[in-house]
């Protein structure tokens, strides 16, 4: 490899091969960082003799020597969960105005929520009718569409316009269409810290004036 030249690669789960984005892809050396699209896929400038680092929020991070790139053309890490054993701790805090309202949502929403079909050898016509009548369907439906709501309102309380606006400096509708083209996972909003998600928030905003430089 001559001098400073890109690679380009791509980030997999290792347990399932699924593309895994907004994946932390820094030289170490340059001190420059990227950030994996919706594929999982990256592109970074490097040099003989420097380091990168892979990491994501709830998996082991990957160190990787560019001497020891094989396939330069292009590069696939594959990043595994991070198995924590924690011991349990009890902790008395009052609840946060978004516990308070989901605690409200599950109790008003109980019965149908806590709904399951039923499967049973002796009545299989019951079975067969709750699996297609649209009744159950819709049932069905609303559990998924509630399961996504409550997971939406959990990132809305981590993934905040105020922090946004302050590190990209956008307003109004321009800040409301940047961060719903770049939500960000639940997984990711459940185990980072508030230093991480500012980390994180930095890093897809210096990507995305990267990719759109003309309109800066």
């Amino acid at each position: 490899m001559q001098a400073q030249t890109v690679l380009h690669g791509v980030v997999l789960d290792s347990a399932t091969n699924t593309p895994m984005s907004k994946v932390s892809v820094n030289n170490l050396t340059s001190k420059y960082g990227v950030v994996t699209d919706f594929r999982g896929r990256f592109s970074i400038e490097v040099k003989d003799d420097q380091y990168l680092k892979i990491s994501y929020v709830g998996y082991n991070w990957k160190s990787i020597h560019i001497n020891e790139v094989k396939n330069f053309d292009f590069l696939t890490v594959k990043l595994s969960f991070k198995r924590n054993i924690l011991k349990d701790v009890v902790i008395e805090r009052q609840l946060t105005p978004y516990q308070k309202d989901s605690v409200r949502r599950a109790e008003l929403y109980k019965d149908v929520l806590e709904h399951k079909q039923e499967k049973s050898i002796q009545a299989p016509v019951s079975s067969l009718y709750q699996m297609f009548s649209k009744k159950h369907k819709d049932l069905r439906k609303f559990q998924q569409q509630a399961k996504d709501i409550e997971l939406q309102k959990f990132i809305d309380t981590k993934y905040v316009p105020e922090t946004v606006a302050k590190i990209t400096g956008l307003k109004g509708d321009a800040l409301a269409f940047y961060m719903n083209e770049h939500p960000m996972d639940y997984q990711f909003a459940r185990t980072a810290s508030e230093l991480e998600i500012r980390w994180w928030i930095r890093t897809t905003w210096e990507q995305y004036k990267k990719e759109n430089s003309g309109k800066f």
